[in-house]
């Protein structure tokens, strides 16, 4: 999470810690339909996307589906891991990003 989803998350739970009983003022509502849960946390973090950070890591494809995205380990040279990185920082992008686009087009030309 990013500093301000955790001070959003924060200060959520803070909240929510507070309340010793509820306001006469307050609106209660029937939370029968997942999307009402669903707006209070997107009101309370701040955006749809900080929800679907907050309910877990998505899968590498970008869907929030069900199990995980497969995960390989490899060893690198020195050499080598010093061209991801640079190749990396210059893209502005992970080096698992960069892995993952140089192994799917070595595998798909192949």
């Amino acid at each position: 999470m990013s500093n301000a989803d955790e001070d959003r998350y924060a200060e959520a739970a803070a909240w929510a810690e507070s309340i010793e009983e509820i306001p006469e003022n307050a609106t209660v509502v029937d939370a029968a339909e997942s999307h009402d849960g669903r707006a209070l946390m997107e009101e309370l973090l701040g955006s749809p996307e900080a929800v679907e950070r907050a309910m877990g890591r998505p899968r590498v494809d970008g869907s929030m589906s069900p199990g995980h995205s497969p995960v390989r380990q490899v060893r690198l040279t020195r050499e080598l891991d010093e061209l991801l990185t640079a190749r990396a920082e210059a893209e502005h992008r992970k080096r698992s990003e960069v892995i993952r686009e140089a192994l799917d087009t070595y595998l798909r030309s192949a």
